[in-house]
C-alpha cells in the first residue's frame, strides 16, 4: 500500500516538477541578444502600422530588411533585384501585389544546394485607432532570422542559405506560394526549410514547440536531441495549452504558416514557434508583453536547430 501511495505522489508531483522546469530558462550566449531585441522592437514598433500587405508600414519593413540584408553582406538574386521579389496573388494574373525580401549566403561544401530559413514580415496593420504591432506574430520570427543570418557570418555553412522574409501570410501564405512558383534555384535544389513564426510568447509554462514534415524520422531525432541541450522547454510537435479562449481553436499545424508551401514540394522543414496565446492577433501583441530571456532562448534553440541541419548531406 505504501509503495501505492508513493506512486501517486510521483505522478501528481512530477508533471508540476516539470511544468515549473520550464520556467527556468538559461541562455547560452550564442547569439547576439542585443542586435536581437533590437530589430525586433523595431519592426514591432509603431511606426509600421502593423506591417499589412501593401502598406507603407509594410514598405518601411521592407526597407528595413533591404537593409540589413545589406549589412549581412548576403547576395542578391538576379530574380530578386536589391533582394525585392515582386508577385501577384493568389494567382499570377491576379491584380494583388505582394514584394519578398530574398537574399542568400553561398556554402562552403554544397553550394547548389539550400537551405531556406523563412519567416514572414507582414502582420494585420491598423484598424480605426488601433494598431495592430505583430510583435510576436511575426517580428520575432524575422528578428530571429537575422540574428541566424548574423551568426552564419562568423561559421561556414557547408549549405548555401536563402533568407526569405515572406510578404502576404497573413493572407493565406501568399508569399511563400510565389516563392514556390517561382523560385530563384529549382524545387530539387531546395533540400529544407527552417520555417520561424511566433517565437516570443512561451505563455505560463514558457514552451517553445518544433513540429517536423511527416515521415521525417531524422528531423523528430534532431528536435530531440536539441531538446536535450536547449534553454528552454522545446516540445516535439505543436499542441494546444488549451489555455484561453484562442487557444481552444483547433489549429492545423502543418497548414498553419509559410512551411505548409514547402511541405507541398515535399521539402522537409522544421517549423518553431509557440502556442497560440491570448494577445494572437489583437492590439496587445506588443513587444511590451515579451519575456526578453524566453524570446533569446527561443532563438538560441532555433540556432541549435539550425546548426543540427547544416552539419550533415541532406
Amino acid at each position: 500500500m505504501i509503495k501505492l501511495l508513493l506512486a501517486f505522489v510521483l505522478l501528481l508531483v512530477t508533471p508540476l516538477c516539470m511544468a515549473k522546469s520550464c520556467r527556468d530558462i538559461s541562455l547560452q550566449h550564442s547569439v547576439d541578444a542585443k542586435s536581437l531585441w533590437q530589430d525586433f522592437t523595431y519592426l514591432a514598433s509603431v511606426n509600421m502600422q502593423g506591417r499589412k500587405s501593401g502598406s507603407a508600414g509594410a514598405q518601411l519593413a521592407r526597407e528595413f530588411l533591404q537593409q540589413r540584408f545589406t549589412e549581412l553582406n548576403l547576395q542578391a538574386f538576379a530574380t530578386a533585384p536589391n533582394y525585392l521579389q515582386s508577385f501577384h496573388f493568389p494567382q499570377d494574373d491576379s491584380e494583388k501585389v505582394g514584394v519578398n525580401v530574398v537574399g542568400w549566403l553561398k556554402g562552403t561544401r554544397f553550394a547548389d544546394e539550400f537551405i531556406v530559413i523563412s519567416a514572414h514580415f507582414d502582420h494585420l496593420g491598423a484598424q480605426g485607432k488601433q494598431v495592430y504591432l505583430g510583435a510576436d506574430d511575426n517580428a520575432s520570427g524575422v528578428a530571429a532570422m537575422l540574428a541566424l543570418g548574423k551568426n552564419l557570418q562568423a561559421v561556414s555553412s557547408i549549405y548555401s542559405i536563402i533568407f526569405l522574409a515572406t510578404d502576404a501570410e497573413e493572407l493565406g501564405l501568399q508569399g511563400a506560394k510565389a516563392f514556390m512558383r517561382h523560385p530563384p534555384v529549382a524545387h530539387s535544389q531546395i533540400k529544407f526549410n527552417l520555417n520561424l513564426d511566433m517565437l516570443a510568447e512561451g505563455g505560463p509554462r514558457k514552451r517553445l514547440f518544433a513540429t517536423a514534415s511527416r515521415q521525417a524520422d531524422e528531423l523528430n531525432q534532431k528536435i530531440k536531441d536539441v531538446a536535450s541541450m536547449a534553454g528552454l522547454c522545446l516540445i516535439k510537435g505543436h499542441r494546444s495549452d488549451r489555455l484561453g479562449q484562442t487557444s481552444l481553436t483547433q489549429v492545423d499545424w502543418r497548414k498553419a504558416s509559410d512551411h505548409s508551401a514547402f511541405g507541398r514540394h515535399d521539402i522537409p522543414y522544421i517549423f518553431v514557434g509557440v502556442d497560440i496565446h491570448d494577445r494572437y492577433h489583437t492590439p496587445k501583441d506588443s513587444a511590451d508583453f515579451v519575456d526578453q530571456r524566453f524570446y533569446t532562448a527561443a532563438v538560441e534553440t532555433a540556432w541549435l536547430l539550425l546548426k543540427s541541419i547544416n552539419q550533415e548531406a541532406l
